[in-house]
């Protein structure tokens, strides 16, 4: 038997292995060069270990997919896909013996008359009700809010935050989110005051630094925001009302954590740090009152939700 795992072993994988050296299967465990492996990659596996069994574990172990090979032809003749094999918090032990069960299972119905004279087709097996499936999504939307601040006299700002998110990998994702703030900042000065406004949008490339499948994960990551600081005065005489819109690049680096609260809800917690090129500056009648920009703390919370569970 060939097991299949992604590079980041689940933490079952161990256990798993022993109960199948005890069930009499002899083991190989090999990374695939493409995830989820081919199918031709899979016939060519099977030959060249001398295998006509083999067991994929995909999306850290939460999707299980069994493939068996007619020793024959070399071709598969049969395989299931099972979606949600296990939950996370539970027994390494717990998850390997009931990953054995559903093997045998699948075997002995592969096994009966019935299926033997059917040579049955590759096909894929009914999902398992999306409260089980575990790992991670591959579109996700985010909603919600936090602060922003930066030194030079403007002071703190609140922020409601939108962004959507691709899966590129078992580990990186891409993100394009835009924000605004839902109240002006107010900055006073002998010269009459200025209600200061928000808006930013922009890319990201993320990294998840733990196991992507698990419950709490740290994240990093970088990307550029366009920003665009809307100013509207209001001049005391003799001076004269004016409205301007500052636009910079912002630069920034990321980092935070993820909780699962649901396999389709998580809550992420996240800090940025950005430089805004160039700075911005805030003058009444030329004189310099506030800059912003250099540098930009960013804290903020989320309620994340998968798309396509």
């Amino acid at each position: 038997m060939v097991v299949l795992v992604e590079p980041n072993r689940p933490a079952f994988l161990p256990r798993l292995l022993a109960e199948l050296g005890s069930s009499g299967f002899d083991v190989t465990v090999i990374t695939p060069s493409t995830l989820p492996p081919s199918r031709s990659e899979m016939e060519q596996l099977s030959q060249r270990e001398g295998a006509t069994v083999e067991l994929s574990l995909m999306e850290g172990g939460g999707a299980l997919e069994i493939w068996i090979v007619d020793p024959s032809t070399g071709k598969a003749t049969f395989r299931e896909v099972i979606l949600g094999s296990y939950e996370h918090g539970e027994a390494p032990e717990l998850v390997a013996i009931r990953l054995v069960e559903t093997l045998r299972a699948t075997l002995m119905d592969f096994a009966s008359p019935s299926n033997v004279a059917a040579h049955i087709p590759l096909h894929r097996a009914p999902e398992i009700g999306s409260s089980t499936r575990a790992g991670p999504a591959r579109f996700m939307m985010a909603v919600g809010g936090g602060g922003a601040y930066s030194v030079g006299g403007i002071g703190a700002m609140e922020y409601l935050d939108l962004s959507l998110g691709w899966r590129i990998g078992s580990r990186f994702n891409l993100a394009v989110d835009g924000a605004l703030t839902p109240t002006r900042t107010n900055l006073q000065g002998p010269e009459g005051q200025a209600n200061v406004a928000w808006y930013r949008s922009g890319v990201s490339l993320g990294f998840c630094a733990s196991d992507p499948a698990a419950p709490i994960r740290f994240r990093s990551g970088a990307g550029v925001w366009l920003s665009v600081m809307s100013l509207a005065g209001q001049a005391a005489a003799p001076y004269v009302n004016t409205s301007t819109d500052f636009v910079s690049v912002i630069p920034h680096l990321d980092a935070g954590l993820h909780f699962s609260l649901t396999p389709n809800l998580g809550l992420a917690a996240s800090v940025s740090m950005g430089v805004s090129a160039p700075e911005a500056s805030v003058r009444f009648a030329g004189r310099e009152v506030a800059t912003w920009g250099r540098p930009l703390w960013l804290g903020g919370l989320a309620l994340e939700s998968a798309l396509d569970r």
